[in-house]
């Protein structure tokens, strides 16, 4: 029963990953979808994102990435949002992840929505901080965008010097991404605030080069174009103002497009007071703003036809507006928030300067003391390399002449077995010196070949591991140079092998060589060496056996 249990718990979670890996699948595949085609089409990238169903956000990203292009969608679609709720888990998520690219935006539409909420202050804080990340950003219309934007609030405040460099950005990147209705736009902004500049030679630049896209004007941006040549108009006395609106009524035929505040100004500054009053009345028909110019206008104009109650209520009406308007610019802390920021930023720019400046000289420092003691231990190295190939060379000639008094020894005993085998013509006693003079031969050949016995020392090693023939031959080697000596130990009645080791005694090992030679042990060799001395007739003050045995060797 257990064991049904866990299948089924085991079909029941695989069916549920599987399940939440299709869903999952699903939504990222309808925010591509919605990303894809937000620009070109918003209104269907809006419809797709009211679809998903916000429960199968499995993930901060996956809920910030929608909540980011909601906002966008929206904000495409001319929805205008006042709060955050929509944007926050983009904005929660993006401050410390994410592209630059989704930072920017973030920031951007976070600005867009206290712009909507008429908080400029806000608004330029984060369109402000949205322009740290232009530099890693390759998207003009994006930019264009957050530019344009800051360019809205600055002629908002009247701050006109802003308003045009901001503004002049936007230019830039909308010609870039080659928008040409929005790059035509933001040269009629431009214009706006070099006409409250009343600089009137750049007002006429720009003039120009909207006048050269003139075959791709759409009849609001030739509507603007007029505007502003009859403000501009103001500034030459020229009387070429019924010339313009000749031309501005023949390009633009909707009433609607038509600037009528800028015609009924034109009118009123050439003395037509009848045409600036009905371009006043159709101010209010076709746009209906209380803007303070018309006020100021429509004080003007009602002055002129005697209407004086009218007039005052208009003038009235104009300071009440151009009151709330002052005291609202000189309220704001708006015009010095990009100042701030960019001070700000910086600052942050100078520290990470500096931090990096250090950290280089602190790199650059550990590297000198890294080549200063490379470059030591490379000469250290270097004089212990030369002392070690001197003491080599040393070694090297030592071993040399080791090699050379080996061979001139090899040569005299060749000589003298020689002369032994001769004389001696016992077979076995002939068999044991023709061994050692065949390795002292190998010994003489190589050395004179290679200058070395590195072969010979094989051989000879060969040839003493096999002990009971070295010992043998040892023994029958002083059988033929010393008989008397031999004979003499033969009658202190010694064994064999007592003979033997009597012989390598006299070839010059001692005691501890022979013992490690034979493989005895502490005892077996003190019970060995003490027989011997007694038959050797040593008293106990006698010298050691070896020494014994050598001076009566050499008498």
């Amino acid at each position: 029963m257990r064991l049904v249990i866990f299948v089924i718990s085991v079909v029941i979670s695989v069916s549920m990953v599987s399940s939440c890996g299709e869903v999952g699948d699903a939504v990222k595949e309808a925010l591509s979808e919605a990303e894809s085609c937000i620009e070109d089409d918003p209104r269907h990238s809006l419809e797709i994102l009211k679809q998903i169903d916000t429960s199968s956000l499995s993930s901060r990203k996956i809920r910030a990435k929608y909540s980011l292009l909601y906002s966008m969608a929206l904000d495409k679609n001319y929805i205008d949002v006042t709060t955050d709720s929509i944007i926050s888990p983009a904005a929660k998520f993006y401050k410390h992840h994410g592209t630059p690219q989704e930072r920017m935006l973030t920031n951007y539409y976070l600005g867009r929505i206290r712009m909507n909420a008429s908080n400029y202050e806000e608004a330029l804080l984060y369109l402000t901080s949205a322009e740290r990340y232009v530099k890693r950003v390759d998207n003009d219309i994006a930019i264009a965008r957050l530019y344009k934007a800051q360019s809205k609030i600055f002629q908002y405040i009247y701050d006109s010097e802003m308003m045009v460099a901001t503004a002049k950005k936007a230019a830039s990147h909308f010609l870039s991404a080659n928008d040409t209705t929005r790059y035509i736009n933001t040269l009629n902004d431009i214009i706006s605030g070099y006409l409250q500049c009343r600089d009137t030679l750049d007002v006429l630049l720009y003039l120009d080069e909207i006048k050269n896209h003139w075959e791709v004007l759409t009849p609001r941006q030739m509507s603007n174009y007029y505007s502003s040549k009859l403000f501009l108009n103001e500034y030459y006395a020229e009387s070429n103002v019924n010339e313009i609106l000749l031309n501005y009524f023949e390009d633009v035929t909707d009433f609607g497009m038509i600037r009528w505040l800028s015609v009924a100004n034109a009118y009123y500054y050439i003395g037509n007071v009848a045409g600036a009053n009905d371009a006043l009345e159709k101010f209010r028909i076709y746009e209906n703003s209380s803007s303070p110019l018309y006020f100021l206008l429509s004080g003007q104009v009602n002055s002129s036809l005697g209407l004086y109650r009218e007039a005052t209520e208009a003038f009235e009406r104009y300071v009440d507006i151009t009151g709330e308007k002052n005291g609202f610019i000189f309220g704001t802390d708006a015009k010095f928030i990009k100042e701030r920021e960019i001070s700000r930023q910086k600052e942050v720019i100078q520290k990470f300067e500096i931090i990096t400046l250090a950290l280089s000289g602190i790199l650059l420092l550990i590297l000198l003391i890294y080549f200063v003691l490379r470059s030591r231990w490379s000469r250290k190295e270097k004089i212990l390399s030369e002392e070690k190939h001197m003491v080599e060379l040393q070694l090297l000639e030592e071993k040399q002449k080791e090699y050379q008094h080996m061979y001139d020894e090899a040569i005299d005993e060749v000589e003298y077995l020689k002369g032994l085998l001769d004389f001696n013509k016992e077979p076995s006693v002939r068999h044991h010196l023709l061994d050692r003079l065949n390795l002292l031969n190998t010994f003489i050949v190589e050395y004179l070949v290679s200058g070395s016995s590195s072969t010979s020392s094989e051989v000879l090693k060969k040839f003493i591991q096999d002990k009971q023939h070295f010992m043998d031959s040892t023994r029958q080697s002083f059988i033929v140079a010393h008989p008397e000596l031999i004979e003499y130990l033969e009658q202190r009645d010694l064994t064999h092998n007592e003979i033997c080791c009597c012989c390598l005694y006299m070839i010059g090992l001692r005691g501890k060589d022979i013992a490690n030679y034979l493989e005895m042990n502490s005892g077996s060799y003190y019970k060995f060496s003490s027989n011997l001395r007694k038959k050797l007739g040593m008293s106990p003050n006698d010298t050691n056996i070896d020494k014994y045995l050598q001076r009566l060797l050499n008498s």
